[in-house]
This record gives structure tokens, sequence and C-alpha cells, in this order.
């Protein structure tokens, strides 16, 4: 079962790395945004209740927190620059400011909110 929180608590940085732009795009960002909302409030839920018992359960509040961390540097870059392609897969040298994007998404969406959920600081 710990797989599975784990799973789902990345699941915005899995769909940050394969479809990049149902992270763009308005309807499926709204969709993504409810799953997440839903898995927040079973992040607490679970052990409030005595459901769950497993620490890993925590993970379950980490991709509301990445998610709402992509909109913002969204908006930060569009500002700077345009909306930011997906260059994981591309060596394309004149893609640099995209890469600093893809780069400080990954390590802020992953250690920040894991750093806040884990201090218990929500």
């Amino acid at each position: 079962m710990d797989f599975i929180y784990i799973t789902l608590g990345l699941n915005i940085l899995l769909i940050f790395l394969v479809k990049r732009e149902w992270l763009l795009e308005r309807q499926p960002f709204t969709i993504i945004m409810f799953g997440n909302a839903a898995l927040f409030v079973l992040g607490y839920a679970l052990p409030h209740f005595s459901i769950v018992f497993s620490i890993l359960v925590e993970a379950l509040k980490i991709p509301i927190l990445s998610q709402l961390l992509f909109m913002f540097l969204v908006k930060v870059f569009r500002k700077i620059n345009k909306t930011p392609v997906d260059t994981f897969w591309t060596m394309d040298t004149h893609l640099m400011k995209d890469i600093k994007f893809n780069l400080a998404f990954w390590i802020i969406a992953i250690l920040l909110p894991a750093i806040i959920v884990y201090t218990e600081l929500i």
C-alpha cells in the first residue's frame, strides 16, 4: 500500500514528465486540481480516523502543493519569457531557459512539499 501512496503523492511530477500539456491547459488542470484536493483531504482523514497507520499516507498531501507550485512557477516564467517547453526529450541549446524552469520545478516540487508535509507544517 505504501507504493500506492508514494505514486499518488508524485502524480504531478509524473504528469509533468509525460503529459505536461495537462498542467498548462485549463480544463485538465482543474480536473487534476480536484483530484489532488481529494487526495489532500484523504491525507488528513485516513490517519485521523485510524483507518491507515502508515507514515507514507502523508504523501497524499504533496500533489496539491506541487500543483500550486507549478502554477506559481509558470506565472513567473510567463512574465519573464513565455510558456515553458518540455525539454526532457531534446538537447536543443536554445531551450536553456526552459531547462532552468524544469530544473527549478523538479527541485522545488519535490523538496518543498515534502519538507512542509513531513515537518507537519500543514
